[in-house]
């Protein structure tokens, strides 16, 4: 629904998911939107090319992003091994983020796509956001005060996130 409201009030919008979801049923709305979405395996031989070119060109940058997720992420095997996974995809994204001249970034939920989101960001400079929805929140908060900190601005679906985000990540994340 917020995509499909966000591109009726004239933004354009190319969406770039992590995995191919197959449901049986769609949408209307959300099938309208088929032709915006680009689809690219997370560890497809293109994502690898352009990760390996962009840590050839930027070394430090890529590592650094890596050394940091590492560091926050430790201690959880999904969310650390899931990190990892997706940083060729949002080494790559950054780079088309780039070329394509888009001037902003938002992810569905706080877990790995808000980490593609700041991987992005920290690459490109891009602002992100990202929507926290509930079982991204209540199940491990590992970097989730990185990604609020660096966020443009943070959304979530309820009250009761809204606190468990301010709490995490302390009051002066910004204004709530």
């Amino acid at each position: 629904d917020e995509v499909v409201a966000v591109t009726r009030a004239g933004t354009d919008v190319t969406l770039h998911p992590l995995h191919r979801e197959r449901a049986p049923v769609v949408q209307p709305d959300a099938a309208a939107l088929t032709p915006q979405v680009e689809h690219r395996g997370l560890l497809s031989p293109g994502v690898l090319a352009s990760f390996a070119s962009t840590l050839a060109r930027r070394p430090a940058a890529v590592v650094g992003t890596a050394a940091t997720i590492l560091r926050e992420c430790w201690g959880s095997r999904r969310l650390l091994l899931g990190g990892l996974v997706a940083l060729p995809f949002a080494v790559d994204l950054a780079r088309r983020v780039e070329h394509d001249g888009i001037d902003h970034v938002h992810c569905h939920f706080a877990t790995h796509p808000a980490l593609v989101g700041w991987v992005v960001h920290r690459l490109t400079g891009t602002p992100y956001s990202f929507t926290a929805h509930g079982s991204d929140l209540h199940r491990d908060r590992r970097m989730l005060a990185t990604k609020v900190r660096d966020a443009a601005f943070v959304v979530t679906v309820s009250e009761f996130n809204r606190r468990v985000i301010l709490e995490t990540c302390g009051s002066g994340v910004g204004t709530p």
